[in-house]
Order: C-alpha cells, then sequence, then structure tokens
C-alpha cells in the first residue's frame, strides 16, 4: 500500500515538472512569438512612413519640374529628407554608432517612438539571418534609388536656377523620376512582401506549437490520470481481498470459539450450583458470577462478529413468519426487567401482526433496549412503545441518558462506530446497531434515532404491516 501512495505522489511530481516546464515554454514561445510579431510590425510602420514620404518627395519634383515653382521642391527635400534619415539611422546601428546617433536619426524619418526599441530588436537577434538578410538587401537598394532621386533633384534644382525648361528637358527629367520610381516599387514590394510572409510563418508556427503544447500537457493528464486510475483499482483490488480475509478470519474464529465458550458456560454454571453449598465455597460465588457475566458478554460480542461476516458476506438467512409484534415487544420488555436496574414502562402497544423473522426482530428489541440501559442511569424510566403509521407499525424505545450529539446521530448505524465520549465508559465493538439497521432494512423497514443532549434519546424501528408472502428464507445482501 506504501508502495502505491509513494508512486502516486512520484507520478504526480512528475506530471507537475512535465506540465509546469511546457507552461514556461509554452510561456516563453508566446512571449517571444509576440514581440517578433510586434517588431515586424514597426518594421511595417517605418516602411509605411518611407513609402509614404518618397512618393511624396517624387510627386514634389515631377510637379516642380513642369511648373519650376520653388515651393513644391521644398515639398521635395522636406519628403525626400524623411528616407533619407531612416536610412542613415540602420546604417549607423550597422556601423555600431552610438544609441542617441540613432534614435535622433530614426525619430527625424518621423517613425513612432514607441516602435524604436522593437526594430533595434529586431536588427539585433535577426538581421543575420538569411530570411531578414533577403529582405534588408531590397530596404538598402530602396536606399539607394532614394540616394538616386536625391541626386537626381539636387540635378534639376541647379538646371532650374538658370533657365526655363523645355518640353523636351522637362520629358527626359520626368522619364528619368519615373525609373527611379519604378526602381522603388519593386524593391519596396520585395521587402513588403518578406514582412507579410514573416508575419504568417509566426503566426502559423505560433498556433501549431500552441497546439502542440497543450496537446502535451493534456496527454500528461490523459496519461497521469491513467495510472492513477490503475492503481486505484490495484489498491481497490487490495483491500477488498484483504477485507475478504478478514471476514473470513472473523468467521472461522467464531465458529470456533463458540465451543470453548459454551463449555465455559456450562462449567462456570456447575460451579456456582456447588458454590452455594458449603461456607467455604460461598466465598468465592461472588467470582463465579462475574466470571459468567465477561462469559456472556464474550458470547454476544463472538455472536455479533458471526453476524457481521454473514450479512457481509450475504450468508444470513431470515426466517420469515406471521406474528403479533405487541406480544413481542412484551416478551423483550419483561426479560430485561428480571435485571432490575431500571423502571421498563410500557407506554402503550398497537394490536398488529407483522410478516418477519421473530428471532432477528427480537434480536434488534434487546439490542435497543440493552443500549438504553447502557447508556442511561441505573433506576430511570425506560420507556417502550408502538403505533400504527398507514401500511407500517412503528415502535419507539426512549430512555433518559446524555443524548448523542445531532453531529455523531447520522453514523451510529455505521459498522464499527461509536461515539467518541462513551468509548471508555461503555464497552462493545459498535456492531449491536449495525446489525439491527441491516436486519430492519431486510424486513423493508426503516430504523433511526431522536435525540437532543442532556434530553435522552429515542430509538424507533418501522416494519410493513402483514401482507400475504410465502414463507421463504431470503438472505440478506451486503
Amino acid at each position: 500500500m506504501k508502495d502505491i501512495v509513494g508512486s502516486r505522489f512520484r507520478y504526480r511530481w512528475i506530471l507537475a515538472t512535465v506540465i509546469l516546464l511546457s507552461s514556461m515554454a509554452l510561456i516563453a514561445f508566446n512571449y517571444y512569438s509576440i514581440k517578433l510579431l510586434a517588431s515586424v510590425r514597426a518594421l511595417r510602420n517605418a516602411q509605411f512612413v518611407y513609402v509614404k514620404a518618397q512618393k511624396s518627395a517624387i510627386r514634389g519634383l515631377s510637379v516642380f519640374v513642369y511648373n519650376q515653382r520653388s515651393e513644391y521642391y521644398e515639398i521635395f527635400k522636406s519628403n525626400i529628407s524623411i528616407p533619407i534619415a531612416d536610412s542613415l539611422a540602420r546604417t549607423g546601428w550597422e556601423k555600431g554608432k552610438s544609441h542617441d546617433f540613432v534614435k535622433k536619426a530614426y525619430l527625424k524619418g518621423q517613425n513612432y517612438p514607441h516602435d524604436l526599441g522593437d526594430i533595434l530588436w529586431l536588427f539585433q537577434n535577426f538581421s543575420q539571418l538569411n530570411y531578414f538578410k533577403t529582405g534588408f538587401h531590397y530596404w538598402r537598394s530602396s536606399d539607394y534609388y532614394v540616394g538616386q532621386l536625391w541626386i537626381l533633384g539636387e540635378k534639376i534644382h541647379r538646371e532650374s536656377t538658370t533657365h526655363q525648361f523645355s518640353i523636351q528637358k522637362k520629358e527626359i527629367f520626368t522619364k528619368a523620376i519615373n525609373q527611379v520610381c519604378r526602381n522603388l516599387d519593386g524593391t519596396e514590394e520585395k521587402f513588403s512582401e518578406m514582412l507579410v510572409n514573416i508575419s504568417n510563418s509566426v503566426s502559423r508556427w505560433l498556433l501549431i506549437l500552441n497546439i502542440i503544447f497543450i496537446l502535451l500537457v493534456f496527454l500528461n493528464v490523459g496519461l497521469f490520470f491513467n495510472k492513477l486510475m490503475k492503481q486505484l483499482k490495484d489498491a481497490l483490488q487490495q483491500i477488498e481481498a484483504q477485507n475478504k480475509a478478514k471476514e473470513e478470519f472473523l468467521s472461522v474464529a467464531s465458529h470456533e470459539l463458540k465451543s470453548p465458550i459454551t463449555f465455559m458456560k456450562a462449567s462456570i454454571q456447575i460451579l456456582e450450583r456447588f458454590a452455594k453449598n458449603t461456607p467455604e465455597t460461598k466465598k468465592i460465588h461472588p467470582f463465579i458470577v462475574n466470571s459468567g457475566k465477561q462469559v456472556d458478554r464474550l458470547n454476544n460480542l463472538v455472536k455479533e462478529l458471526l453476524d457481521v461476516t454473514k450479512i457481509q458476506s450475504g450468508r444470513l438467512t431470515l426466517n420469515k413468519e406471521e406474528f403479533d409484534i405487541d406480544a413481542l415487544i412484551q416478551e423483550a420488555v419483561e426479560e430485561k426487567k428480571q435485571l432490575h436496574t431500571h423502571f421498563l414502562l410500557i407506554k402503550s402497544l398497537a394490536s398488529a401482526k407483522v410478516y418477519a423473522d421473530p428471532n432477528r426482530i427480537y434480536q434488534v428489541l434487546e439490542n435497543l433496549l440493552s443500549n438504553a440501559m447502557k447508556y442511561s442511569q441505573s433506576e430511570t424510566e425506560i420507556v417502550v412503545w408502538s403505533e400504527i403509521q398507514g401500511d407500517k407499525i412503528k415502535v419507539c424505545i426512549k430512555d433518559e441518558g446524555k443524548g448523542i450529539p445531532e453531529e455523531n446521530q447520522a453514523m451510529l448505524f455505521d459498522r464499527y462506530y461509536r461515539v467518541e465520549s462513551t468509548q471508555h465508559t461503555v464497552q462493545g465493538l459498535g456492531l449491536g446497531l449495525y446489525i439491527c439497521s441491516e436486519i430492519i432494512k431486510s424486513h423493508d423497514g426503516k430504523i433511526g434515532v431522536e435525540s437532543k443532549s442532556a434530553e435522552g434519546s429515542t430509538f424507533w424501528f418501522c416494519l410493513p404491516l402483514l401482507k400475504a408472502e410465502s414463507k421463504i428464507e431470503i438472505p440478506i445482501g451486503k
């Protein structure tokens, strides 16, 4: 049993470790995946600002070629400075420039300040990977074409200060601007495609690995549960085998004890008869009487154990017959009156017939009366009565004892249960009420108790009134 418990705790620790490690790995993977997605998003924001500015610069330069108005050249200059600043930030980072230099260039490129950390983290950790290398190569190509656009804009501006452009000249400049624009569009499209692919790949792997980790946790929980259930099944089988062995031992021991107890009882009765004959032997007469009482007590315990083993194994039979239960009650009360320890009163008896085993019902009455006498002070009243309730007869036995706390009442009829406050003052195994309960239940009846502390207890049981039944032996199941 200890091995099973130890193994169960060992598997519990293994499961907890696997779940902890899997959860930590899942959290770490999700954290870096989300950070990578955030960095890619920041990079896309930077690209959006970059593309928007260079297109605005191209539009400004194209309009300037046709009207040579200085305000359009200023539009070109202010917008082209944005991708140039962005390029300076990236090249500064690659060449090991200071963080302040990179930050100033990045902000001059009109990028979002909170995106700076994510972009720098992406460059620092992934810029050497082939996939990112290819993407950054496209961005460097865009920087090259932005530089060409700047040079072209300077050339156009210088020539505009000396003369007006002819239609032919305008077409030449426009063609050069369009060529740079196509080159930029091509590289920017490839870079955008790379960012989209990265986002899709990270999202896909994030989903796949999350599913894998979750399935891993569920798999381990399932394996642990299966192992635990197998261990519980083995433990239950061991307990059942031990209980069976215990019941068999009790049955054999009870049977083996009956013969010597009977012999002891007979011997004590003979000794008690002879002890009264002479003055010398009269001195030991009280000891012989006490010995007889102890043998009776031992005999009752053996009977209880034997009844319990029969009940548990389903071998206790009932020999039912029709009889007057009020007569049986009077017989049980009259027998207990012979002890002269309490005032036993029959309050009222309902005249009724039942179809039951009279010996077993008498056993119930005898046990309940004995308990009433054991758990109340001598020379107090014990009242017995019966009454008809519908199709049942209810028999009640009330004492003037200490009463039973409400929290203990539900367990009174359990096997081996005894109220803790009486364990050291009243002897017994805690089987009497359990046997009574099983006997009454086997007659389709009910048994219970009504009690309050310091107000005594009333034990009762109900039996069905007489019905036409065949007189057969009915075994009591477990």
